[in-house]
């Protein structure tokens, strides 16, 4: 039986009585001896081999039926998890009819790349002409050799088909929001002459921040305006004229609303920030599935997309300590509002290798850390003593019915700050991993993501300035 139907014939809601609510993960434990065995056992017993990132076949067939599929990463500085989310991309695109991919990144930034790829007025020359006007950090997550050639295949891909046919990728994250607020107003101007100035003088005070954080944070302490709250009539127009205003011009329409609800989500976010309210975390998230169900309108009501983000934001948060903290994930939420049935969250794992990531927030380039072997007992650990693939495919279906595999263990997670030396427990994130995922890719050895500027060394600034006039 092949993976695709043998996963889905044991897919299923979360078991009954499996509430997600963080006190299941403070019950009293199964042996811990009788849960690294079972998780040995059902690894030995279900793993689908992947010779290389050329092989997704048997990933595909099982991908394809969703309406969005999720996938994760440990680190946000991983070259083989952007390989394989590519070719994973690339095969949904090609054989399935996927018609995004949406990254854990800028939206104006990204939409730039995707002017590029979709053949659309006034796009860069070349993929790495774009690229490299990326300037916020961490600039390699999306300015790397592997989105290079992701973006070269997209419009390739795209030359043959008519625009309303091809597939683009797009940014769900709030930072960079300051771009976007520059370049709203002129969108605006786009939809009706006249519009653009008066939303200029409205958003003046937000104007002023140029997308600096700090900036913003010191006005709310010092109680000063922001602007932010002028964002409220041109949503509600947006609403009220939803369909007049895009039939004048859909693609500015997509835009303007764009960058209008994520500057909203980037004020409540900085504001809470500024609160060191737990909870900044939930505007983020927010934005992310927002973006996404906006992306699913504009490409078709029969439209699919996939969503590329870190674990902790694809996994359901739900079984996770993060339920107790009142946060919530796009993995979550994706479930709550498309259905279980429609949502496929692909994690991601390894055991050792290296990655890149920044010692601080700013420094330039990152740096290249050793992950070190995983801690035993962690699911990590798990994977990569299961079987003596190097790299596999593990549903977790039938997982669900298994009480010692619905035992909380951590899964690693690695931030874009990493203090490097060695990984403690708390790098590690309690969880039910059957609920927390549909299933996981492993790879057993990584390295690390580079840049496509080894010197980081800035782009002219004119053609920053040229690229960046689109909208």
């Amino acid at each position: 039986m092949s993976v695709s139907r043998r996963y889905r014939n044991r897919r299923g809601s979360p078991p009954a009585g499996y509430a997600p609510v963080f006190l299941a993960l403070l019950l009293p434990c199964i042996a811990r001896a009788e849960v690294a065995e079972q998780w040995r056992a059902y690894i030995a017993e279900h793993a689908v081999p992947l010779s290389s990132s050329d092989h997704t076949e048997p990933l595909t067939d099982l991908l394809g039926p969703y309406r969005v599929v999720l996938m994760g990463e440990t680190t946000h500085g991983t070259d083989d998890y952007y390989v394989w989310r590519a070719e994973l991309s690339k095969a949904l695109i090609s054989q399935a009819g996927f018609r995004f991919i949406a990254v854990e990144g800028d939206w104006s930034a990204i939409a730039r790349l995707d002017r590029y790829v979709r053949h659309l007025d006034n796009a860069g020359r070349s993929a790495r002409e774009v690229l490299i006007t990326f300037d916020r950090w961490a600039e390699w997550m999306w300015a790397n050799p592997v989105i290079e050639e992701l973006a070269e295949w997209l419009h390739t891909w795209n030359s043959k088909r008519p625009l309303e046919k091809r597939a683009g990728i797009h940014g769900i994250d709030v930072y960079g929001w300051g771009e976007s607020a520059a370049l709203l107003p002129a969108a605006l101007e786009k939809l009706e002459p006249g519009w653009g100035e008066r939303a200029t003088e409205g958003l003046a005070p937000l104007l002023r921040f140029r997308g600096e954080n700090d900036a913003f944070y010191r006005a709310v302490i010092q109680n000063q305006p922001t602007g932010a709250d002028k964002l409220g009539w041109i949503s509600q127009r947006l609403h009220d004229q939803a369909e007049a205003l895009r039939e004048t011009n859909p693609e500015v329409w997509m835009q303007v609303a764009q960058k209008t609800a994520l500057i909203t989500r980037a004020k409540q976010h900085m504001r809470k920030s500024v609160q060191r309210h737990p909870q900044s975390w939930n505007p983020r998230a927010e934005n992310f599935m927002q973006t996404v169900e906006r992306l699913l309108e504009y490409y078709g009501t029969e439209s699919r997309g996939v969503v590329w983000a870190h674990n902790t934001h694809i996994g359901d948060s739900r079984f996770t300590p993060m339920a107790q903290a009142g946060l919530i994930t796009i993995g979550q939420r994706a479930r709550e509002a498309l259905g279980e049935e429609q949502v496929f969250l692909l994690g991601f794992a390894s055991d050792r290798g290296s990655f890149r990531a920044g010692r601080r927030w700013g420094e330039p380039g990152g740096t290249v850390m050793q992950l070190t072997t995983a801690i035993d007992g962690t699911l990590d650990a798990f994977l990569r003593d299961g079987v003596g693939h190097n790299t596999y495919f593990l549903p977790l279906a039938a997982a669900r019915l298994n009480p010692a595999l619905r035992e909380p263990v951590g899964h690693r997670a690695i931030g874009i700050v990493h203090a490097s030396g060695g990984e403690p427990r708390h790098s590690y994130v309690p969880s039910i991993i059957p609920l927390r995922y549909d299933g996981l890719l492993f790879i057993r050895e990584t390295k690390a993501l580079n840049g496509l500027n080894p010197l980081h060394a800035d782009p002219p600034r004119e053609l920053v300035e040229e690229v960046s006039r689109i909208y």
